[in-house]
């Protein structure tokens, strides 16, 4: 289950509902998974998240550690004598990524 599969199931427990999460995959994540292969790790879905609703905000801060703001200025694009040729573009808001 992805983060939002499992974000409405904790909303449906602080509900008082029973609940079971199904994955249809080897593992959980959804698009914040990472698929290992013998050439290295890949992530499988969104490079990052943004956070506009203050549910959401809280509902991150309850498990500490799980994701850290992600700086769109670590991306450099090289030219082809390896000079960088453009940075990390500004953005409005923070970005965020699963730890």
């Amino acid at each position: 289950a992805g983060m939002a599969g499992i974000a409405c199931a904790r909303t449906l427990v602080q509900a008082g509902h029973r609940v079971t999460v199904f994955e249809k995959s080897s593992q959980a994540g959804g698009r914040t998974a990472t698929i290992v292969t013998p050439f290295g790790n890949f992530d499988a879905g969104a490079q990052y998240f943004t956070v506009r609703d203050p549910r959401f905000a809280r509902a991150i801060d309850t498990v500490p550690g799980i994701c850290k703001r992600w700086s769109a200025n670590s991306v450099q694009v090289l030219d082809a004598a390896g000079r960088v040729a453009a940075a990390g573009l500004p953005h409005r808001e923070a970005h965020w990524v699963a730890s």
